[in-house]
């Protein structure tokens, strides 16, 4: 469909993009990142990192707020919503962490143990020798579990 659009002064044709309506998969992605994230602002109410109590993130309310942060990387799905992997940390230790692995590395060395790294390469490594994405179905067994870790806490 070609129009035009408001406010442009040569009154030149554009393209108009509609949009397309996601996928089961995509929003089964966006439910579980939302429960896991409402999870775990329940279970803990500082910076894993640096202990510091600073409320929830808003880019202009609280920027330095707590956000929901990953020691492993969002794209291994197997651990995207494992609440092992998932913690609160300020939005400046989000930030540096990738750069700066040290700091988070030692929070969860304290509050796991070497056995918590284990697990979660151990994850990570089975995850990189099968397919890099999960199924529909597996995306709704992971919702199922977490909305039943909801319910329990």
């Amino acid at each position: 469909m070609i129009g035009y659009l408001k406010g442009t002064q040569t009154g030149e044709k554009t393209k108009k993009r509609r949009k397309k309506a996601s996928s089961e998969r995509k929003k089964l992605i966006k439910l579980c990142d939302a429960l896991v994230r409402e999870i775990v602002f329940t279970l803990e109410d500082r910076c894993f990192v640096t202990g510091v109590q600073a409320g929830r993130w808003n880019p202009q309310e609280n920027p330095n707020g707590l956000q929901l942060s990953h020691f492993v990387t969002r794209t291994v799905f197997p651990l995207r919503w494992d609440l092992t992997n998932c913690h609160l940390t300020t939005a400046a230790v989000n930030y540096t962490h990738e750069n700066n692995a040290l700091p988070y590395t030692l929070a969860m060395l304290e509050k796991y143990g070497k056995e918590g790294l284990e697990y979660l390469q151990t994850k990570h490594t089975e995850y990189k020798q099968r397919a890099k994405t999960m199924t529909t179905v597996e995306l709704r067994e992971v919702y199922e579990q977490l909305q039943r870790t909801a319910k329990v806490r």
